[in-house]
């Protein structure tokens, strides 16, 4: 019998950006079979999404507590849900990231857009 497959989406906080979390985040995943992406945001986030068998998402993420050695993490928050069947692990560039234009208003924009992927 083939273990439980589980979907984690996931934020990481902290000094994450610039200290190649993304390369060894991918690095990790490939190392456990765990299939999905990661990528920056623009308010110093890491997002992933992880795939795979639930023993070795469950390992990743407490990978990412700690992360690639020039990391400091401060918090990571996970979500689960079902399996979408994502093909390998990417490395996705920025993400599009709304946020209020001034105080108080209700008018959003984008801050940032994701322009290319990369499988490296």
């Amino acid at each position: 019998m083939s273990e439980t497959r589980t979907r984690a989406h996931v934020f990481i906080s902290g000094t994450v950006q610039g200290v190649y979390y993304r390369a060894s985040t991918r690095d990790a995943a490939r190392e456990r079979g765990v299939r999905g992406w990661v990528r920056n945001l623009d308010d110093g986030r890491v997002e992933a999404v992880f795939e795979g068998p639930e023993s070795a998402v469950d390992s990743l993420i407490e990978w990412c507590h700690t992360g690639s050695p020039d990391a400091s993490v401060s918090d990571v928050s996970v979500s689960y849900t079902d399996p979408e069947g994502i093909d390998g692990f990417r490395i996705r560039r920025w993400a599009t990231v709304w946020k209020k234009t001034a105080i108080g208003s209700s008018t959003l924009s984008p801050t940032r857009m994701q322009l290319t992927s990369s499988s490296a």
